[in-house]
């Protein structure tokens, strides 16, 4: 009887071992991903596609790869099916290529490695597709301005080149440090863009009284321009209106569609002028580009 007993807890005892054997076993370290050149990449403007390479290893030997993309925060979404055939028991290499074609912001691929173990982890692959840098433009181009005749009394006749604005009278007499040219029609001069401080526009016999409401007449300066249509349409830089150096008349007069011709304003800035209609006279309007430094 003794003997049972002791052969009784013996048996107990192995158990008990077997059971803590069990219960402390330790599982091997979970799957890794290492991304061969790293975990991002910015496209360059050349980039049509990109590919990633993706070095993944698991100790406890591999069951499953699976790709997502993650490039909506709110969602993911699986890349195809399952990789279950692999290198080795322990290791694979992943090449997976992302189309950039159309493709615009972060494009993320999550790759997720499970191992026979049943652990999991994933590693995000982020590509920042190309964005062209915003290039801003060295003047200040203006086109289809419209000014009016000294008797249109819808669009005024005072332009401010730095702001591109029309002023009627009213409007002008509040702004005159700004007013850089005004337009009238003329039975002599026709179509005609003078400076504030020209006699033509500052009253006497024959003259108008346009520039008289300005208590500051700036100095405005106009020279003539060899530049055809298609040369002032071409005119993008600082650099194009900053050679202009002949300012000598602050009027320019008989003015037709087509006509191209420079301008200094009186705090120094430079540009050009092309009329690309003329319509009616005195209460009539002349629509122009205008090009200035900014």
């Amino acid at each position: 009887m003794k003997k049972l007993l002791l052969f009784g807890l013996g048996v107990i005892a192995s158990m008990s071992v077997l059971t803590s054997c069990k219960k402390d076993e330790v599982l091997p370290a979970g799957p890794t991903v290492t991304f061969a050149n790293g975990s991002t990449y910015t496209a360059k403007e050349a980039d049509t596609a990109y590919t990633f390479v993706a070095i993944i290893e698991a100790a406890g030997e591999l069951k499953e790869i699976k790709l997502f993309d993650v490039s909506d925060a709110t969602k993911e979404t699986q890349i195809g099916t399952a990789i279950t055939k692999f290198d080795s028991d322990t290791k694979q290499t992943l090449n997976y290529t992302i189309n950039l074609v159309g493709k615009t912001g972060d494009v993320k691929v999550k790759v997720s490695v499970t191992d026979k173990k049943d652990q999991t982890n994933s590693y995000v692959f982020t590509l920042t597709t190309y964005k062209a840098p915003v290039v801003l433009s060295e003047i200040n181009t203006y086109t289809a301005t419209l000014l009016g005749g000294q008797s249109n009394s819808a669009v005024g006749s005072y332009y401010a080149s730095s702001t591109n604005k029309v002023y009627k009278s009213a409007d002008a007499a509040n702004n005159s440090a700004s007013i850089d040219f005004i337009y009238y029609y003329g039975s002599k001069n026709k179509a005609t863009l003078v400076a504030p401080d020209n006699v033509t526009v500052n009253g006497g016999v024959g003259n108008l009284t346009l520039a008289t409401i300005l208590g500051t007449q700036n100095a405005t300066r106009f020279g003539a321009s060899s530049l055809s249509e298609v040369e002032f349409d071409a005119i993008s830089k600082d650099a194009d209106l900053n050679s202009l150096a002949t300012f000598d008349t602050d009027i320019e007069n008989t003015l037709s569609v087509g006509s191209v011709f420079a301008f200094k304003t009186a705090s120094g800035k430079k540009g050009l002028i092309k009329v690309t209609n003329i319509t009616g006279y005195d209460a009539g309007s002349i629509t122009i580009t205008v090009k200035v430094q900014k």
